[in-house]
């Protein structure tokens, strides 16, 4: 669990949340069809809970299938994102930008991690993130050799031979298809109806902050719904 998942789980079991994971959701329907105030029905691995709203915070193209939604987008963009250490003498130029990379070859962005955050970084060496967008071909070692090749063409002064490839992530649908106009089509938060909500970045935009505004959207539209019942 990343950093910012594990502090709202935390703030979230102290105001007296039970969190369970690991648990798979198949069914999300609303337990009356005379009388959608009657709440939700989910079936989870077999067995069937009741609620009195449910709020479908996942991938679009799950969150579709679970809602039956079309206004939920599933065409979507992927991308390679590697983890990258060096020596601290290696570090970039010290600061805190993103250094985004318009050619074909190399990666995209590349995110000097460890002068945001030094913790994340083993001790005596700096933190890179390198994003390829799309998804490559090439193999996790290629890309690295790939990114490492870019990185002495814009820095040649610095030696990158010491680089060590930490971790790769491969996220197939990283971010949905934006086109000119796109927000028009997206649903509402209360698009399921009854007491299923949806919380995304695919109610707003496709963003870290379209996700958080997303989730401060359903839980308001939770509260007035029980609030009505």
């Amino acid at each position: 669990m990343g950093a910012i998942p594990a502090q709202l789980a935390e703030r979230a079991r102290t105001a007296g949340a039970r969190i369970e994971t690991g648990r798979e959701v198949t069914d999300v329907s609303v337990s009356g069809e005379d009388d959608p105030g009657q709440g939700v029905a989910l079936s989870i691995g077999g067995e069937t809970v009741e609620a009195d709203a449910a709020i479908v915070a996942t991938d679009p193209p799950t969150a579709r299938d679970l809602t039956g939604v079309d206004a939920i987008p599933t065409a979507g963009r992927g991308c390679v994102t590697q983890y990258l250490s060096v020596p601290r003498e290696t570090a970039l130029d010290g600061s805190r930008r993103l250094v985004l990379n318009p050619a074909e070859e190399g990666p995209n962005q590349v995110a000097p991690i460890s002068s945001v955050a030094p913790e994340y970084a083993p001790d005596g060496r700096s933190l890179l993130s390198a994003t390829y967008l799309g998804s490559p071909d090439a193999g996790d070692e290629e890309l690295a050799e790939r990114t490492r090749e870019t990185l002495e063409s814009w820095y040649p002064d610095r030696d990158f031979g010491a680089m060590t490839h930490r971790h790769t992530d491969r996220v197939a649908f990283a971010q949905f298809d934006q086109p000119p106009g796109f927000r028009a089509e997206l649903p509402d938060v209360n698009a399921p109806g009854g007491g299923v909500f949806l919380a995304g970045d695919y109610t707003r935009w496709s963003s870290i902050q379209g996700a958080m505004a997303s989730g401060l959207d359903a839980a308001g539209a939770v509260l007035d719904f029980v609030a009505s019942r």
